[in-house]
């Protein structure tokens, strides 16, 4: 196509989602200074915003797709400043941050899917890949 145009509206504030992913005709958006996960069903060009409120700044700065199996499968956000993996499961909208870890401030910002598992490079406070 050779035209644009937006969908969606009333987001307010500033940086609110920096990086997406698709799953199948959705695409999900990782909050970076919003405080919910951006669901876009391309298919259908409607816009929401799902899971629990998320406080913080600068969250989550990259996120990508893992199918699983047949399903849609999940949606990973790596944390940057949220010191907690982001979890999305695109089959059910449901939300979550892992619990059995905590990362350093300015942690992760690059990553990968390989097969069923997602591989982050470090940038700051940490020092190690992560793979969730």
């Amino acid at each position: 196509s050779d035209s644009s145009y937006r969908i969606g509206s009333n987001f307010t504030g500033e940086a609110k989602y920096r990086g997406c992913a698709n799953a199948s005709s959705v695409v999900y958006c990782a909050p970076y200074q919003s405080d919910t996960v951006l669901k876009i069903d391309a298919a259908n060009e409607i816009v929401t915003q799902i899971g629990p409120t998320i406080g913080g700044n600068y969250k989550y700065a990259s996120c990508v797709a893992v199918q699983e199996g047949s399903s849609r499968g999940k949606i990973v956000c790596a944390p940057y400043l949220a010191g907690k993996v982001l979890i999305i499961n695109s089959n059910t909208d449901t939300v979550i941050q892992l619990t059995d870890q905590t990362y350093q401030i300015f942690a992760y910002v690059a990553c990968a899917p390989v097969f069923t598992r997602v591989f982050c490079a470090p940038i700051g406070g940490e020092k190690s890949v992560l793979v969730v």
